[in-house]
């Protein structure tokens, strides 16, 4: 992933991890030396070395390029599944609906919204009370 260092330096920004033979420096450069206020940029591929240059906000950001490239190659996101529709007659539907659509549902066949607070199962309540008050 290449990763941005907010701080530039004439020479770079080095960062170490670890010590030792296990020690791996990573070098935050410009891509083209010639244009040294360019973004100083490093690809590094350990996830947990990406997890932590990332949680120091500060100094360090997914690179732009980075983004754009995954914005434009990310698949479009699944369609929801539709409800069930809740009709009289049948009202086993409306356990589907979510509170805001038995909220919507209350109102349009009383007239009258329900209390903002009212539980779930108490709308679907009133709605059953209703398709059978209306056969």
């Amino acid at each position: 992933m290449l990763i941005r260092s907010k701080i530039i330096r004439a020479k770079g920004t080095r960062v170490q991890f670890g010590r030792g033979k296990d020690q791996v420096e990573y070098h935050f450069k410009p891509a083209d030396p010639k244009r040294p206020l360019d973004d100083h940029v490093c690809d590094i591929t350990d996830k947990e070395h990406i997890a932590r240059l990332l949680s120091i906000t500060e100094g360090y950001e997914v690179h732009d390029s980075e983004v754009a490239s995954r914005v434009k190659t990310a698949p479009p996101p699944p369609k929801p599944e539709k409800p069930a529709v809740a009709t009289q007659g049948n009202p086993s539907a409306y356990g589907a609906l979510d509170k805001d659509a038995l909220i919507k549902a209350v109102t349009e066949r009383t007239g009258k919204a329900p209390h903002p607070t009212t539980k779930r199962e108490k709308l679907i309540a009133r709605l059953e009370a209703l398709d059978k008050g209306a056969q």
